[in-house]
């Protein structure tokens, strides 16, 4: 189990040969995109949290939390970070309380575009840079899971197919161009 309830980006682990390609999924936005035939079973990529965070409710605690791994980031991660993911279109109610109480170093839009994409990305125990990318998919290709034994999340490829109809493509399935679409 982890000890620290949030911890600053690692290094992503780097695969000997990179599986896929970060690129414009039409009409999706940023997808995976696999670079040849990935067999079944394969590792595509192992990734620690750019921000390790214990899910929980939207109070003081989980704000502290949140902005302490976002202010730990470098400014590539930042970068990175900011160009994940907002499901949002205005603010995050609770969050304008909690800023007029504990304001930041930087601007209230700022704050609320990482909490917003903390929301949209995260799972259970953070925020993944690159594994964000792999989308969700009803007749996925890749499965995700938290590894434990290295504090990471792994992907790993579970079935190679082609879509019938294409509209159904999440941006990580193994389609033409071949994508990977993760559960």
């Amino acid at each position: 189990m982890l000890e620290n309830q949030v911890s600053f980006c690692l290094n992503l682990e780097k695969m000997e040969t990179k599986l896929f390609l970060v690129t414009e999924i039409e009409g999706k936005g940023l997808g995976c995109v696999a670079q040849k035939h990935i067999k079944r079973g394969t590792l595509i990529l192992r990734e620690q949290p750019c921000l390790l965070l214990q899910p929980g409710l939207k109070n003081t605690k989980y704000f502290d939390d949140a902005f302490h791994g976002y202010e730990q980031m470098d400014n590539d991660q930042k970068y990175m970070f900011f160009d994940l993911a907002n499901c949002y279109d205005g603010q995050i109610e609770v969050l304008t309380s909690y800023l007029k109480e504990n304001p930041k170093l930087y601007a209230d839009d700022i704050a609320q575009k990482v909490i917003q994409i903390i929301d949209t990305n995260g799972f259970h125990n953070g925020v993944f840079l690159e594994s964000s990318r792999f989308n969700h998919s009803c007749v996925s290709n890749a499965e995700q899971f938290w590894n434990e034994d290295v504090n990471a999340r792994d992907v790993r490829a579970i079935r190679y197919g082609y879509f019938r109809d294409h509209q159904h493509n999440f941006g990580l399935f193994l389609t033409q161009p071949p994508t990977i679409s993760a559960i």
